[in-house]
């Protein structure tokens, strides 16, 4: 005991050193008080504190939500009603075939649910219903577990053919997708086993895989999955709300909204690796989301590793629909677009405080001769009256950053930056929108390249990226320095949301927090809320930490 309120104490030294100012409370000495029974006594109220605590920062899986039937892939049978957490369904199989319109769905998290049949992981006719996580609060921004949904086989039961060379038996199509406990890798193709030289390298014949590992890949990974059903989730019914959920390895799109289901939402979500990869990438036809029908929402998801658009808003049966709404996902690694808008008429598209941008494909892919194209937005066909506000884009591997070919483009406040050396021969604006359009407050900024023009006023163009005064843009924190040419450049156009009246956002948060100083560079990954969090958990243990800090000094009182 004596040794764990020293250690505690010490760390809480540090911590209080840099805290201008505390309020400490202290014991008062008892000589009648013997050591042992002191340290029961605060062994008691340490116990409860420590208590207290875990229930402060574990409330986020405290909760279940309220639902009208659960499915738990662990402890659940389908032969149960569903109707309560501990009369669960086990499986999606039964979630399909028992949706009732006006229900709501709750799936316990970190638990993979594959399909046995049908086009899609999850395929929904009905309207009014919701589908979601089991616990209330959770929330993929702060690394919380979800339920996914996998459409796809899982490749088990491998056997060592020989050296690193391992084979099993299994269905779907030439691809695999490797999951570690902390990261996923798309499987390379390749052509015979002799060609398997290396890591996630595989090879399909008839039905049996082979695949190059250095130990089982029963136990190296998470899982190993081949790709299956064309969809993750298919929507055709009304009013439908998809939220907390994570959606993967599908052969066509990971969460379609087909014409018939509209006003529909995908939301809180991560969505991932949805296509195939067979050596380089063939960029064809598989979306992240594919927004196909009037009133189609997609906010605040995690949108990565698409073989062709990462959000594709797309008119092919020729009726026109509107009020497509893409805001405040984090979108990374789309092969073609990462906002691609084509087809026939298709108004009121609305993209707004969308963080994307591209990682190095050739070594994180690791395919040394990947010449992928992708640009950030791209326009066509009879699209128009389209909303592009508050973005941040960079880092695309082609360096396309804009590409619009219709009319009626407004694009207010954004950042378009090609941060690759020499923007690859290509430009930042490609092509305004033409008649109509409307560019105010945007900045748009080539690594040395080609920035392209933009009709309208207050935009700040530069070849020099070092010359915006950004915090460090090498490393994609786009945050304006209190010394940038940024700052008052722009008019106000009479937005209220935070801090984004100006020119921009200081990106780098989903909410642009001014608050959030210390976010992980490139990325969207901290909220207003997990920040308030952490300050509420670094609170908790200043105090815990000056409690054991007080509580040694008495017993050291009392030798």
């Amino acid at each position: 005991m004596m040794q764990l309120l020293q250690r505690f104490s010490n760390i809480g030294r540090l911590i209080l050193s840099e805290t201008s100012s505390v309020s400490i409370f202290t014991i008062r000495k008892k000589k009648e008080k013997t050591k042992e029974d002191f340290l029961s006594s605060i062994s008691l109220i340490l116990l409860v504190f420590a208590s207290v605590f875990t229930l402060s920062t574990s409330s986020v899986y405290s909760q279940i939500r309220q639902a009208d039937y659960y499915i738990d892939g662990i402890n659940g049978n389908d032969n149960n009603n569903g109707t309560t957490p501990q009369t669960a369904w086990k499986t999606i199989d039964k979630l399909n075939s028992s949706l009732s319109s006006g229900k709501t769905y709750a799936i316990r998290d970190s638990i993979y649910y594959r399909r046995n049949g049908g086009s899609a992981g999850i395929d929904v006719s009905v309207s009014n219903i919701r589908i979601t996580n089991w616990w209330s609060n959770a929330d993929w921004r702060n690394g919380d577990k979800l339920p996914i949904i996998a459409a796809s086989h899982k490749v088990s039961n491998w056997t060592l053919v020989s050296g690193n060379i391992w084979q099993a038996t299994g269905s779907g199509n030439n691809s695999l997708v490797f999951t570690y406990p902390d990261s996923i890798k798309w499987g390379m193709a390749r052509s015979s086993q002799s060609s398997l030289t290396k890591e996630c390298d595989f090879y399909k014949s008839g039905n049996t895989f082979y695949c190059y590992s250095p130990q089982d890949p029963d136990t190296r990974y998470e899982s190993i999955d081949s790709y299956n059903q064309s969809d993750g989730i298919n929507n055709k019914g009304d009013n439908n709300i998809f939220d907390h959920l994570d959606v993967r390895y599908s052969n066509g799109n990971g969460m379609m909204f087909e014409p018939e289901g509209q006003y529909s939402t995908f939301r809180d979500s991560r969505i991932q690796y949805t296509g195939s990869s067979q050596g380089v990438l063939s960029g064809t036809g598989s979306e992240g989301v594919y927004l196909h029908a009037t009133g189609s929402k997609c906010i605040n998801n995690y949108i990565r590793e698409h073989t062709h658009h990462s959000v594709f808003v797309y008119n092919t049966t020729g009726t026109p629909f509107s009020d497509i709404t893409i805001d405040s996902n984090l979108v990374t690694n789309g092969h073609y677009n990462f906002f691609d808008m084509n087809g026939g008429t298709i108004s009121g598209i609305k993209i707004r405080y969308n963080v994307a941008y591209e990682e190095d494909w050739a070594e994180y892919r690791q395919e040394s001769n990947y010449t992928g194209r992708n640009g950030g937005f791209w326009t066509n066909g009879g699209v128009q009256d389209v909303l592009i506000a508050y973005n941040l884009v960079y880092n695309m591997y082609e360096a396309v950053l804009f590409d619009a070919r219709v009319g009626q483009i407004t694009a207010h406040n954004n950042t378009f930056v090609q941060t690759r050396s020499g923007g690859d021969g290509g430009m930042v604006v490609y092509s305004d929108g033409g008649s109509g359009s409307d560019w105010k407050n945007n900045i748009l900024a080539n690594n040395g390249g080609t920035v392209g023009s933009a009709s309208g006023s207050n935009n700040l163009s530069t070849t020099n990226l070092n010359s915006v005064g950004w915090v460090n843009w090498q490393d994609g924190n786009f945050r304006l320095t209190s010394g940038s040419s940024a700052i008052n450049y722009g008019v106000n156009l009479g937005y209220t949301k935070e801090n984004t009246i100006l020119i921009c956002n200081e990106f780098n948060t989903m909410d642009a927090s001014p608050l959030a100083n210390n976010d992980v560079t490139g990325s969207s990954q901290w909220s207003k809320e997990k920040l308030l969090l952490s300050l509420h958990s670094i609170t908790l243990f200043r105090i815990f930490f000056l409690f054991c800090h007080t509580l040694l000094h008495s017993v050291s009182l009392n030798n």
